[in-house]
């Protein structure tokens, strides 16, 4: 959820003075950047988040029921209740570890108004928390990648659907994209070796449709998607899109009165609401795709036994330097792939064919 996006300040590290070399710890460090990465995570904090005990390297969240509940109705006096059957899978998860290593001079961290270590500060924990929001928008979307390497031009279905992103083309030139029927346009039919993404996760649900008019999201494509969720019991409560596709919402005339600004947002990322909509933007969502998200239902993240940031940090006497390490350990698990819906061809080479 949302953290205040203080600035982090080189006194965050302990209260560091001038001479306070010594107080850059492998726990002052971990502290100051634990803040500063969740202040930056979008996909991550919609996940509910478990910390493993001591001396486990995994943990086992549950994912969403197998059956459907069965509800006793009209229950006469004095007669028992039937079994509802509620039954439901376990996944395991093992957190993935990253980090960062760098070293840095003791003269830099002595002064305390050299900007050094908030830059540094700054640049790693949007490396760590980019690396941990690719993961979790993996998980949340099943986003796979597939190559297809005799590709000659575009049929219906020649692809698995909803396409999310082209990531690389050798040979021909794509001409378009229907990313909702999984037709690939090239300008000519030349043998091409083709590797796109899709969502996984919409594949199986069912739960992805095209936008109204190609090139662009509009609201209607939104709300068009919500209600199909309401319809099945979803109710999301988050819109994530691309920040180049803000302006569609904002100089939409259809928003009127539908989309509001307030300084209290839930989330990271959060730019506005739409009715019980809250807009976050993320640019690991390629352009031209909005996903609508049930929080309630999203999954699960598990992190280290050590938390998820940690560091150590390495006296180097002889080099008068201090040697930091910072690592992120987290895994993620889609708790309910009915949780989102994905609405595809507001790419600029999107047609609707």
């Amino acid at each position: 959820m949302k953290e205040d996006k203080n600035k982090f300040t080189i006194q965050e590290l302990g209260g560091l003075g001038k001479a306070d070399v010594e107080a850059v710890s492998g726990e002052s460090v971990s502290k100051v950047m634990l803040k500063a990465v969740n202040s930056k995570l979008v996909f991550d904090q919609l996940f509910k988040n478990e910390e493993l005990p001591n001396g486990f390297s995994s943990g086992v969240v549950p994912n969403a029921p197998t059956t459907a509940l069965t509800i006793n109705v009209n229950i006469g006096a004095g007669n028992s209740l039937s079994e509802s059957g509620y039954t439901y899978n376990g996944t395991t998860v093992t957190p993935i570890k990253n980090g960062l290593y760098i070293a840095i001079d003791n003269e830099s961290i002595k002064v305390s108004s050299n900007p050094l270590m908030n830059n540094l500060v700054n640049e790693m924990s949007s490396a760590l928390a980019r690396e941990m929001d690719k993961e979790a928008s993996t998980v949340l979307l099943g986003i796979t990648a597939v190559t297809l390497t005799t590709f000659t031009d575009g049929t219906i279905g020649a692809c698995s659907t909803p396409v999310l992103e082209i990531v690389s083309v050798n040979g021909g030139t794509i001409a378009s994209v229907d990313y909702e029927k999984g037709s690939i346009i090239l300008d000519a039919s030349i043998p091409s070796t083709i590797t796109y993404t899709y969502s996984s996760v919409a594949n199986g649900t069912g739960y992805h449709m095209a936008s109204t008019s190609a090139k662009t999201i509009s609201i209607k494509d939104v709300l068009t998607m919500r209600g199909s969720l309401n319809a099945n019991s979803i109710h999301p409560d988050v819109l994530i899109i691309n920040d180049i596709d803000v302006t569609n919402f904002v100089y939409d005339t259809q928003t009127d009165g539908l989309i509001s600004y307030s300084k209290d947002a839930r989330y990271n990322g959060e730019i506005a609401s739409l009715l019980d909509l809250s807009i976050l933007t993320s640019d690991l969502l390629p352009q031209g795709i909005a996903v609508l998200v049930d929080s309630s239902r999203s999954g699960f993240s598990i992190t280290g036994n050590r938390g998820k940031i940690f560091s150590v940090i390495q006296d180097k006497l002889d080099l008068d330097q201090k040697h930091i390490r910072v690592y992120s350990e987290v895994g993620y698990s889609q708790g309910d792939v009915k949780s989102i819906g994905v609405i595809v061809n507001g790419q600029t080479n999107g047609v609707n064919l």
